[in-house]
Parts: C-alpha cells; structure tokens; sequence
C-alpha cells in the first residue's frame, strides 16, 4: 500500500485522529491530529521493531573432523539486531533441548555409537524470531583394538595367561618376555 510518497507499509490501523503504521523494515510510525503526544500531518518515526531472525555458527571440538570422544564442546556465535536470547540443540532434528539462555560454548553428548554424528542448533532473539538450523558434523572413531604385528592387548594377553594355567597348573604356566615377544609355556605369542 502507498502512503504519501512511501510504498513500503506493512501494516496500518488508525484511529478518530490518528494512524499508526509499520513499514516492511519494521519501524513504527504514526501521525495525526490531538495535543498528546504531539501528533504531525506527516508519518513521524516512533520505533523499530526487531523483525530479522538471529543468525550463527556452530563448531564442533575446535573444527576438528574425527574424535573418539561421545561429549564434545560446541562452539557457537550468534547475532542479530536485537540481541540472541536462546539457543537449542538436537542430534536429529526431531528431539530438540529444552531453549537455554545463549552462550558462546555448551557441551553437548553426542548420539551413541562410531560414525558420523550431526549436531543442528537454533537460536531465537528476544522478539521471538527464529533463525533457521544451522548444523556441523563429527566423526566419532571406533575405540582402538590390541595392535597387530606381534604386539598383544593386555586383555589378550590376560585370557592367554589364565588358559595357560586352567589347562596347565600354574608350574606350565610359565611366561617371560624375550625378544619382544611373550612366552607362555613353550609357546611364543
């Protein structure tokens, strides 16, 4: 709609003596005729109402692209006109956390299992508009296994020892480290 030269009006409502308007960029004006506030003819500008959505960043362990950790620190920025006032995670977009008051950091557990992982955040700013989800990505690294080329974890190694002994007795179960590698008996492992 056109109000004088401007075609940029959102809203408008009016009153006996007086109009009130906000334009698409979201500041408020009004105009009219009475003593209180001291209306004009012409559109005066009274405020600006916070209209745009929050936008961020999220990071995950300092940008690192593999961990072997399921709790990581995410890093987060957020800014708007207003100011960012909360912020809500998910592993999946269907599940969100409850909304907590914005901060720079959280940390945050990760679903289980290796693999990929995804966190998606969103934030709101103190006019309740929403930013759209912004989200990072992780692998979580399967935990290690006991070495190859003759190296032996100690559970191995543990299982080993007390075979020896349930089939042997403890006097066959005699073990010593030569050469790198471990004797079990007359065995060599």
């Amino acid at each position: 709609m056109q109000i004088g030269a401007a075609s940029n009006w959102q809203a408008i409502t009016a009153g006996g003596s007086h109009t009130v308007a906000i334009k698409t960029d979201g500041t408020l004006w009004a105009w009219g005729f009475g003593h209180t506030p001291p209306w004009k003819e012409t559109p005066q500008l009274i405020t600006r109402w916070d209209v745009s959505s929050p936008v961020g960043t999220l990071n995950i362990a300092g940008g690192a692209t593999e961990t072997a950790l399921t709790e990581v620190t995410l890093s987060l920025t957020c800014s708007d006109s207003g100011f960012c006032a909360t912020m809500q995670f998910s592993n999946d977009q269907a599940i969100w956390s409850t909304a907590e008051r914005f901060a720079s950091s959280k940390v945050w557990a990760l679903s289980a299992g290796s693999g990929p992982k995804t966190v998606y955040v969103r934030f709101s700013d103190g006019a309740g508009n929403d930013s759209v989800v912004y989200s990072a990505s992780i692998t979580i690294k399967p935990p290690a296994t006991g070495g190859g080329g003759g190296a032996m974890g100690f559970a191995s190694l543990l299982l080993l020892l007390l075979g020896g002994l349930l089939r042997h007795g403890p006097a066959s179960a005699r073990n010593h480290r030569a050469a790198g590698r471990w004797l079990v008996g007359r065995r060599q492992v």
